[in-house]
């Protein structure tokens, strides 16, 4: 029986010890469950509110006029979207998927345009 093991086994211990390690890897996840952005976008200001999962929220303003929308086409995995704005970057959707991502990033682009297209004179 020596390197073999049963359910019951994991029930009273006697198992391989891999199922904290389990719990805290489903706890992680789903705490950057509870991770998410908000980005409203009008012809005076992009406002980016990220609320982590302890419920601290940061919020970011910029200008439509001189913020740059750019990400990796063809879109990886490791693909960033970033707002840059006067030598500085935001990321964004970290937590998407590579799609998703490229999807969010072309609705983000044509609201930026569409903000910069009404701007009162």
């Amino acid at each position: 029986r020596r390197g073999v093991t049963t359910p019951r086994d994991h029930l009273t211990g006697q198992g391989p010890v891999f199922l904290p390690r389990l719990r805290v890897a489903f706890k992680t996840s789903y705490a950057q469950g509870r991770l998410h952005e908000r980005v409203r976008v009008t012809a005076d200001e992009i406002v980016v509110s990220r609320v982590l999962p302890s419920g601290h929220e940061m919020r970011w303003s910029l200008q439509p006029f001189w913020t740059d929308l750019q990400i990796d086409d063809p879109v990886r995995h490791e693909s960033q979207l970033c707002l840059r704005t006067r030598g500085k970057v935001l990321i964004l959707g970290a937590f998407l998927s590579p799609d998703e991502r490229l999807a969010f990033a072309k609705r983000l682009e044509t609201a930026m345009i569409e903000a910069r297209c009404t701007y009162p004179s």
